[in-house]
């Protein structure tokens, strides 16, 4: 049925059934996956939340967090949303879904980028040097919180 996985012949719509965009197999796959959106026909896949949506929850959880990153413990006045297992992970839960974003400041994000929590984790304590701005408290509730992702 489909000679090139990479050909844009998937049909995206928003969830009030406006057309968006064509994409490739592959990248609806990806989204289906980490239930980002369903299919509603041949072809034809339709994203579970409007960019509004996305929006309303990034915001949210900055809120609830007061603009403290989970990470360091520090407030942000740019705070940015950390997804906490990897998007690059979506067939293990690397989802977009509320339980695994957390508010995150731009400099523990860019540095965390694709690796787990646990993965960072271990990476902090094995480099503890370049971590100072990051307490003994704090590192070692990021330990006990990545044992639940």
């Amino acid at each position: 049925m489909y000679n090139e996985d990479n050909k844009k012949i998937i049909s995206v719509f928003d969830n009030e059934g406006k057309f968006l965009s064509k994409t490739s197999l592959i990248r609806a796959n990806k989204l289906i996956d980490r239930k980002c959106a369903y299919w509603i026909g041949k072809n034809k896949l339709c994203l579970a939340l409007s960019k509004k949506d996305r929006r309303n929850i990034k915001d949210s959880i900055i809120k609830k967090s007061n603009n403290i990153c989970y990470i360091c413990n520090q407030k942000s006045s740019k705070a940015s949303i950390d997804h906490v297992i990897p998007k690059s992970y979506y067939k293990n839960g690397g989802s977009d879904l509320p339980s695994n974003l957390k508010c995150c400041c731009k400099r523990c994000n860019k540095d965390k980028g694709a690796r787990t929590l646990k993965q960072y984790v271990n990476h902090i304590y094995k480099n503890r040097q370049q971590y100072m701005y990051i307490s003994d408290t704090q590192l070692e509730k990021l330990k006990e919180l990545s044992k639940h992702y």
